[in-house]
């Protein structure tokens, strides 16, 4: 691995910082690489991470350069959060990460139940139930969260979904606007009525 990233320079720029993804899921690692301008081995660059919310930019590990100057780390969050590399007092382009909330939607008694888990509450926001139409989604119905307590380390909030349904491929969508400003977009896994 130290082979692969010993041929990335930092061009331009004295280090530099690349995830594989934008988005970080559970059993998806996210990893991270980048490079030192001076293309040296056993150079240390921290990475420091912004978490939304009030915590400010602090370090979250050190890792050492490769042959070339590349490095290699991974990361993870449960909110939407920015990550920069620092290297003898420079600092690379920030990039931003986000984390979508975990939804599960069932039936209950003559509707359907959306539960939200995150490290936060969305009571007062909207949660939408969407069809499948085709190779596209639709939405069908809309349902205000409540609080409803937590989960282990999770908050949950939970909305109901009233409206008569058609059979159909359902989803339930927590839409950006709801998710914001520590999450991303999130949406359910399907269920068959």
């Amino acid at each position: 691995m130290t082979a692969f990233v010993g041929t990335a320079r930092a061009a331009g720029d004295a280090v530099t910082i690349h995830a594989n993804h934008s988005i970080a899921e559970d059993a998806v690692p996210l990893l991270l690489s980048g490079a030192v301008s001076s293309g040296r081995s056993g150079e240390a660059v921290t990475i420091e991470r912004d978490d939304c919310g009030p915590v400010p930019w602090h370090p979250l590990r050190t890792v050492h350069t490769g042959p070339g100057g590349g490095w290699v780390s991974y990361a993870g969050g449960d909110e939407n959060f920015r990550l920069r590399a620092r290297w003898k007092g420079e600092l690379s382009r920030a990039i931003r990460i986000g984390v979508r909330p975990e939804l599960s939607v069932a039936g209950v008694s003559g509707s359907l139940r959306v539960i939200v888990r995150a490290y936060d509450w969305f009571g007062g926001k909207t949660a939408q139930l969407q069809v499948a139409r085709g190779s596209r989604w639709q939405t069908v119905a809309t349902a205000k969260l409540v609080k409803r307590g937590a989960a282990g380390q999770y908050a949950q909030t939970w909305g109901t979904f009233t409206k008569k349904l058609p059979s159909g491929l359902y989803r339930a969508v927590l839409p950006t606007r709801s998710a914001a400003p520590c999450y991303i977009a999130g949406f359910s896994g399907t269920l068959r009525l």
